[in-house]
């Protein structure tokens, strides 16, 4: 059964079960804060240390596609060596309960450059 959630124009809309949940017993996930093709973006704050991080976790529409996920775990492989400041530092990887992969990273504040 889904649960609901009303929106600001008063329409329901489907819970994010995401939001809300601790993965790998150290991250609490927060709001999305953007929606993707590959996946979506959450805020989120590491829970031993109080860090604030970003979640971002595969479309679940995605996590059977053996081609996407691989892709998914390359892009954070990649980010991850390349150490710039320039680049968001990918700081782990995980698994959801729905079996969409995501990764965590620093969060950076600022301005949408659109």
């Amino acid at each position: 059964m889904l649960a609901f959630d009303d929106c600001w124009y008063g329409a329901a809309m489907p819970r994010d079960g995401f939001v809300g949940t601790l993965r790998e017993g150290r991250y609490r996930v927060g709001t999305k804060l953007a929606d993707g093709g590959m996946g979506a973006v959450y805020s989120g704050t590491h829970v031993r240390i109080g860090r604030p991080v970003a979640i971002k976790k595969l479309h679940p529409a995605l996590a059977h596609q053996e081609e996407m996920v691989r892709r998914f775990q390359q892009e954070a492989e990649a980010a991850a060596a390349i150490g710039h400041p320039h680049i968001v530092d990918v700081l782990d990887l995980g698994v959801a309960d729905d079996g969409g992969a995501f990764l965590v990273m620093e969060r950076l504040e600022g301005e949408d450059l659109g």
